[in-house]
C-alpha cells in the first residue's frame, strides 16, 4: 500500500507535471523546426537514386578498396568470421526482417538459393522436380524434397526426401556397403510360413 501511495504522490507531483509540460514544449519546438524546414524547401532531402549502374560505378570506383578488403579477410579468416557473427548478433533482426521478406515475395527464394549454393540453375532444378513428379526418387514420398549431389564430383544427382538424403549421405555414398547393407537386410527378413 505504501508503494501505491508513493507513486500516486509522484504522480500528482509538480516535478512530474513540470517533465511533461517541458517535453510537450519540446515536442511543439520540433514539430515547428521540421514544418520550416519543409515549407522552405531543405525536407525531404532528394535522396540520389541507387540503382544498378549506380551501383557498378561504385564499384569500379573502388576496385582497390574492394581488392584490400578481399585480401584481408583471406589473411584473417577467423577473425573475419568473428566480425561477421558480431555483425550478424547486431543486426540479427533486420536481416531476418528482409529475409521473410524476400520470402513472402518469391516464395520460391529457398529453393534458388540451395540451386546456386549446388552450381544448378533454378530451371534444371524445376526440370528434375517435374521428371520426379514432386516426389523423392528413391521412396517416391511426396515431401519436402533435398538435393542429392556427389561429395566428390558435386554433380547434382536427384532430389530426395529427408531421410533417403541422410541415409545416403551415413552410407558414404558406398555403392559396396549399401549393398552390403541390402543383404544384410535381406538375411533378417523373417520368412513366411
Amino acid at each position: 500500500m505504501e508503494n501505491a501511495d508513493k507513486r500516486r504522490a509522484y504522480k500528482n507531483s509538480w516535478q512530474n507535471k513540470f517533465r511533461a509540460e517541458h517535453r510537450i514544449e519540446v515536442l511543439a519546438k520540433q514539430r515547428k523546426w521540421y514544418a520550416d524546414r519543409k515549407a522552405s524547401g531543405l525536407l525531404p532531402r532528394p535522396q540520389p537514386k541507387r540503382d544498378a549502374a549506380n551501383k557498378r560505378t561504385w564499384h569500379q570506383k573502388h576496385k582497390d578498396r574492394m581488392a584490400e578488403k578481399k585480401s584481408w579477410y583471406a589473411r584473417n579468416k577467423e577473425r573475419g568470421r568473428e566480425l561477421g557473427r558480431q555483425s550478424y548478433q547486431r543486426n540479427k533482426q533486420a536481416i531476418n526482417e528482409r529475409r521473410y521478406a524476400l520470402r513472402e515475395r518469391d516464395p520460391t527464394f529457398n529453393l534458388k538459393q540451395r540451386a546456386k549454393y549446388h552450381g544448378v540453375s533454378f530451371k534444371e532444378l524445376k526440370n528434375l522436380l517435374t521428371t520426379q513428379d514432386g516426389k523423392c526418387a528413391i521412396c517416391a514420398t511426396q515431401t519436402r524434397l533435398h538435393i542429392d549431389h556427389d561429395h566428390k564430383t558435386m554433380a547434382v544427382r536427384g532430389l530426395l526426401c529427408r531421410g533417403c538424403n541422410t541415409g545416403l549421405g551415413h552410407f558414404g555414398d558406398s555403392l559396396d556397403r549399401l549393398k552390403s547393407a541390402v543383404s544384410y537386410i535381406e538375411s533378417r527378413q523373417p520368412k513366411p510360413n
